[in-house]
């Protein structure tokens, strides 16, 4: 497995570029901000795009999504149900105070405790609020 932490939009935001060496398959967790850096090693390493994980539904988490969808628009988006209300509303996810309104509606939304295979990796989700 190998993970790349790249800080992203204006606050740095941690987000993680994951994938299974073996299979090629991969996501990214909360990107902040789109970054064509990212999307051109995703690219150039052949790493399967399969997910983009929201940890939770603030905007300094989720103004990367619209463009890598772009890029990788068979990826899906995962985020918890609890976050699904932030995620849609562009002031309540303060989006609109980053001068980028971001509205999303996840893929796939999972519940606390709930696991999923995510390349090759089990993933048990937690509610991070």
């Amino acid at each position: 497995m190998q993970v790349y932490n790249i800080p992203t939009g204006a606050i740095g935001t941690n987000t993680y570029l994951v994938y299974n060496e073996d299979t090629m398959e991969g996501f990214l967790v909360d990107p902040g901000a789109y970054n064509s850096e990212v999307s051109k090693k995703i690219r150039e390493q052949g790493i399967d795009l399969q997910y983009i994980i929201l940890t939770h539904g603030h905007a300094d988490h989720i103004m990367g999504v619209e463009g890598f969808k772009k890029d990788f628009p068979e990826a899906k988006v995962i985020a918890n149900i609890n976050e699904k209300e932030m995620l849609g509303d562009k002031n309540f996810n303060m989006s609109m105070q980053f001068g980028q309104p971001t509205e999303i509606d996840a893929d796939i939304y999972v519940d606390d405790s709930d696991e999923m295979e995510v390349a090759g990796m089990n993933l048990k989700f937690i509610f991070t609020p």
